[in-house]
C-alpha cells in the first residue's frame, strides 16, 4: 500500500470485504449468551470483541487513501512506516499458523512511533513557523504521522486480543 500511495480498487474492496466480515463476527460474538459460561469462556469472548473493535478501526484507517498517499510520497514518513510494513509481514505469517507471535514486536513497533510523534511535530510546527513548509504540507504530514501511530496501536491491540483470545496470554483489564 505504501508503495502505491493508496489502496487500489481491490484493496478497497478487500477492505471492506473484511470489515463486513468483521462486523458478523462481532455481532456473532455478542449473540453468545455469556451468563453461564465459565469465566475462561467470557474472556475469551472479550478478547474476541476487543479484537474485532480494533480491527474495524484498523480497516477503516487503511482505506484513507489521503494519509497513504502523503507516507508513500515522503521519505520520512516512509522510513517512519517501514517497521510497519515488516510487522504486517511477521502478522500475516502468524495468522497462516506460524510460530512467531507477533505482539511484542506490535507493541515495540507502537510505542517507537509514538516517542517519535513529539519530535516529529515539534520539527514540522518549526518547519511551518520559519516558512520552510507551507502550512497545508505540515498539516498532511502530521496527520499521515498520527495516521501511522493510530495504525501501529490498531495493530498491537489486534495481536494481543488475538493471542488473549488464543489461550497464550493471561488476561489484563485492556482495551
Amino acid at each position: 500500500m505504501w508503495a502505491n500511495g493508496g489502496a487500489s480498487a481491490r484493496d478497497t474492496d478487500t477492505l471492506t470485504a473484511l470489515a463486513v466480515a468483521t462486523q458478523r463476527t462481532i455481532d456473532y460474538v455478542i449473540e453468545i449468551d455469556g451468563g453461564d459460561a465459565d469465566a475462561s469462556t467470557r474472556h475469551r469472548a472479550q478478547a474476541a470483541l476487543h479484537a474485532g473493535d480494533h480491527l474495524e478501526r484498523l480497516l477503516a484507517r487503511l482505506i484513507e487513501d489521503e494519509r497513504l498517499a502523503t507516507v508513500a510520497g515522503d521519505d520520512e514518513l516512509r522510513a517512519m512506516a517501514e517497521p510497519l510494513a515488516e510487522l504486517v509481514r511477521v502478522e500475516r505469517g502468524w495468522l497462516a499458523g506460524g510460530r512467531s507471535d507477533p505482539t511484542t514486536m506490535a507493541r515495540l513497533v507502537a510505542e517507537r512511533l509514538a516517542a517519535r510523534m513529539e519530535p516529529f511535530r515539534a520539527a514540522e510546527i518549526e518547519r511551518a513557523v520559519v516558512a520552510e513548509a507551507d502550512t497545508e504540507a505540515v498539516t498532511d504530514r502530521l496527520d499521515a504521522a498520527r495516521w501511522l501511530g493510530r495504525v501501529a496501536a490498531h495493530l498491537w491491540r489486534v495481536s494481543y486480543h488475538l493471542d488473549e483470545l488464543a489461550g497464550t496470554r493471561h488476561v489484563e483489564s485492556a482495551a
